[in-house]
């Protein structure tokens, strides 16, 4: 996995991409997190994603790799520019055909993430959760508010202490209107008894 992820740490991020993640992210965190610019489908190679979803029309594509809560690569989203549609749905970000969801942590965070007395940030997305790093904060991002319920992320919960530790769930604002949308952010009162319950601190819908 190391040389995968090196690979991708030598792609090239494009200024109009950086410009957009330099407004909430440090830029040390994307060069830790190697976020870089595909424009061909061609770039995707190798990558997992499957021929309907590299639609040459929807390029250029902002590329996110992933990191479990060890520190190693487990593949790469991406956002479209452009986003693509699939039965009338927009589809504004894809992750390889067959991946199972997985948690998410920016690097820094890996070591703060075993530390129970440091708050820990649970949020929607890897750039939130970069922007969360840059301020010094330890965050988890889950591929979508119940993305923590797949069987595939959940071996990525053992090993991160709840415990007494004060968690924020740093979602949209509608994790408090929307009714399918809330119950699945209880993350940690859920998934340890022990732990305290979630503490809300919501953004922009």
């Amino acid at each position: 996995m190391a040389s995968v992820s090196a690979s991708i740490r030598e792609r090239i991020l494009s200024p109009q991409h950086r410009a957009v993640l330099e407004r909430a992210i440090a830029a040390e965190v994307i060069t830790e997190r190697g976020y870089w610019t595909a424009i061909h489908w061609l770039e995707l190679a190798g990558l997992g994603f499957r021929g309907t979803q590299k639609r040459p029309e929807c390029f250029p594509a902002l590329m996110i790799p992933q990191h479990d809560p060890t520190g190693e690569y487990t593949y790469s989203v991406l956002r479209w520019d452009t986003p693509r549609f699939l039965h009338e749905r927009e589809v504004k970000y894809d992750q390889p055909a067959g991946v199972g969801l997985r948690l998410d942590v920016p690097l820094r965070c890996i070591a703060g993430l075993r530390d129970p007395d440091q708050p820990l940030w649970w949020t929607e997305g890897s750039k939130k959760a970069d922007a969360l790093a840059s301020r010094g904060l330890v965050a988890v991002s889950t591929p979508g508010v119940d993305g923590w319920r797949s069987w595939h992320a959940i071996p990525d919960l053992f090993g991160i202490p709840f415990k007494d530790r004060l968690v924020y769930c740093a979602y949209d604002s509608d994790v408090l209107t929307q009714r399918c949308v809330r119950p699945s952010s209880l993350l940690p009162a859920g998934w340890d008894k022990k732990a305290r319950p979630c503490r809300y601190w919501t953004g922009p819908a």
